[in-house]
């Protein structure tokens, strides 16, 4: 049996996004040129690779991260400037340090300096 004769391999179609009574689309936006001239949220952005990740579009997945990577590096610092983000990482690291036992903490301050010293360059 090939593709064809299978209905399971068929795709299915999906009906088109539903229209608001007042003609809007839900999230607001009411033409394509109002979807284009919208700026992209990281969360959003993070959502269309995860979707290209999982559909296998590896290419398409990495011009995507190579033309907005800045808005995924900014996400994770919390809109941060990129010296206070590594000052915040660091201090966090130093905190969670501390807290461990003292075995683990041994082990940790052995990599206090060299954290430092690469994070100040």
């Amino acid at each position: 049996m090939n593709d064809c004769e299978n209905p399971s391999s068929q795709l299915s179609v999906t009906s088109p996004p539903q229209m608001h009574p007042n003609g809007s689309q839900p999230n607001g936006i009411q033409s394509m040129e109002d979807a284009f001239n919208r700026p992209v949220n990281p969360e959003a952005l993070q959502m269309v690779l995860s979707y290209l990740r999982r559909n296998g579009l590896t290419e398409t997945e990495e011009q995507l991260q190579r033309e907005a990577g800045h808005m995924i590096k900014n996400e994770h610092s919390g809109g941060l400037r990129p010296e206070e983000a590594i000052t915040l990482e660091f201090e966090q690291f130093i905190e969670h340090a501390n807290a461990c036992t003292d075995v683990v903490q041994a082990e940790f301050s052995q990599l206090i300096f060299p954290i430092f010293a690469h994070c100040s360059s």
